[in-house]
């Protein structure tokens, strides 16, 4: 169980950092808009970016605004960090935007998902599983360097 839970979370950890690279490239060129019916808040991926934005009071838009939007982004030009927002927008209302750059994202699924590939590299038969000392020749119920118990020899019948 457990090892097909670490094999599922590496694979995962895996696919979701190649799509955020992706889409956190591809976002240098093509936008996409998102607000809902509710129209208190937009989303929107844009030039290497998450944006996120609540409006209050939430406005009247026309159904021509509403939905999923897309388009070309025009100058290539990718945002690096972070951004936070507030203010007053038209009639009164306030509006709060926050901004994170999808490398960080990418990073924060990356990084463990780096870890656990490294953590799960096969060794060479005869070595340690967990240090790579040398127990060929050894009749050790231990590593003599790290004290890890190694796995029993597989023997055929």
């Amino acid at each position: 169980m457990r090892r097909r839970l670490r094999s599922t979370c590496k694979w995962g950890g895996t696919v979701l950092t190649v799509l955020l690279f992706v889409v956190w490239v591809g976002s240098a060129w093509w936008w996409y808009n998102f607000i809902p019916r509710s129209a208190s808040y937009a989303m929107a991926i844009e030039r290497g970016t998450l944006a996120v934005e609540w409006v209050t009071p939430a406005p009247t838009l026309p159904d021509r605004y509403l939905g999923w939007h897309t388009g070309w982004s025009r100058p290539f030009r990718l945002m690096w960090w972070f951004r936070g927002e507030s203010g007053t927008v038209v009639r009164g209302g306030t509006a709060t935007e926050v901004v994170v750059p999808l490398w960080f994202g990418a990073m924060i699924f990356g990084l463990p998902t780096i870890i656990l590939w490294y953590r799960d590299r096969r060794r060479a038969p005869g070595l340690c599983i967990k240090c790579g000392y040398d127990l060929r020749g050894a009749d050790h119920k231990v590593c003599p360097e790290c004290g890890a118990t190694p796995l029993p020899s597989r023997t055929t019948s």
